[in-house]
């Protein structure tokens, strides 16, 4: 990729596929979960978070990366906790978030084919130090990553045809600390939010020479940023730790937010607007709230993930109906039943418990296709788990 004399960078043709995952590209014959929707789900109607309904997956196959990575260094390393996955087509990027860590981190290039069909493989395609923790990351375009690093660093990573990874630039100037999450735009090409500890909201694009389209300072920290799952050129929203969820309708100054709903409960940590009106919140206890934006000083539903302590992710895919939650000590899925109207907790990963520690680990999970699930865990571990959706009993919530 090189440098485009009127753009921060030229990331090619915008079609659909840079946009998002190549919708031809499969893993496992499933088709790539991460492409643009243009379908809305009812909306959910109750919540069963019942365990007896929940399964184990199908299939897992799990690598310990520190165990491959420390042989491929020649060195043993004493720990190597893991970032957020992502993923396009066969493969996927993976950093290392270890903020007390000064100088030992990596980012790689995982091959999930290799991993579900030769177990016995190194599915590690390429590997390069980086200069810092890597918190967020993103595939943007077939050849380029986002991540976020450090103090408020975003870098973009060039990807070339063998999978292998460089550094190509790194972003200082647009925040000032720690971003906590960025949320890639698939509709329109190059485009990206980005919030996190120094309270501003950023909306940017990198096919432009100004990549900085226009930002605001918020009244507290930035724990998640999303756009909707549909409708993704108009509004982005967030959510501040203090407990407070909003909307910005990024085709006006970003002076004042267009909703905004103050849940009264801190450690608000993380959104998915599955709809125009509905919306997920996860909490730091476990909490999910439900709410709908029509309805003014309402919670819809409250329940508490049977698996997850303290939620960190939400995710939902529109494809399959289901959604992910992921955080301390766990992941979950949960399955929409959209004729019924119920979420169901469905499967976790209790039928793969050697990739999981019990106590303070964590995981972070995020849809490979729309019935495989992608989880990297603190303790260096990375799983690729198939399942099933079949009718269940359901008991509501």
């Amino acid at each position: 990729m090189k440098d485009d004399v009127d753009g921060f960078l030229n990331l090619g043709d915008a079609k659909s596929d840079v946009a998002g995952t190549n919708t031809n590209a499969t893993v496992n014959n499933a088709p790539a979960a991460e492409h643009i929707s243009h379908y809305q789900p009812p909306p959910i109607d109750s919540w069963s978070p019942e365990t007896k309904n929940s399964r184990g997956f199908l299939n897992m196959v799990a690598k310990d990366l520190k165990k491959l990575l420390g042989a491929r260094l020649k060195r043993n390393l004493a720990s190597l906790p893991l970032g957020k996955c992502s993923a396009w087509g066969d493969f996927f990027v993976v950093g290392t978030d270890d903020s007390e860590e000064k100088k030992d981190h990596h980012l790689m290039c995982i091959n999930a084919k290799t991993m579900l069909e030769n177990g016995r493989a190194d599915p590690i395609v390429s590997h390069i130090p980086f200069p810092e923790h890597i918190r967020d990351i993103h595939w943007c375009a077939p050849d380029m990553v986002l991540a976020t690093s450090g103090n408020g660093h975003i870098n973009l990573i060039n990807v070339d045809n063998d999978r292998k990874l460089k550094l190509h630039t790194t972003i200082k100037d647009v925040h000032s600390d720690l971003v906590r999450e960025i949320a890639v735009n698939k509709a329109v090409c190059g485009t990206f939010a980005s919030g996190g500890f120094d309270q501003k909201l950023s909306i940017m694009n990198l096919s432009i020479k100004t990549p900085i389209i226009q930002s605001v300072k918020l009244d507290g920290i930035i724990g998640s940023v999303k756009w909707p799952i549909c409708n993704q050129n108009v509004c982005v929203s967030c959510t501040l730790d203090k407990g407070v969820y909003m909307i910005w309708d990024i085709r006006q100054p970003m002076k004042q937010p267009d909703f905004l709903a103050n849940m009264g409960k801190e450690d608000l940590y993380t959104h998915e607007r599955y709809t125009d009106h509905n919306v997920i919140l996860g909490f730091g206890d476990g909490e999910i709230q439900h709410i709908d934006m029509r309805i003014a000083n309402r919670i819809l539903h409250r329940t508490v993930d049977p698996y997850v302590r303290g939620i960190g992710t939400i995710d939902y895919n529109s494809y399959s109906n289901s959604f992910l939650v992921s955080g301390l000590g766990d992941f979950s899925v949960w399955k929409h039943d959209t004729p019924r109207g119920v979420a169901q907790v469905w499967s976790h990963s209790l039928s793969a418990k050697e990739t999981h520690t019990t106590g303070d680990s964590s995981s972070i999970a995020s849809f490979l296709s729309d019935n495989s699930v992608l989880a990297s865990t603190s303790g260096g571990m990375v799983g690729i788990y198939d399942q099933e959706f079949e009718d269940v009993e359901y008991s509501s919530n």
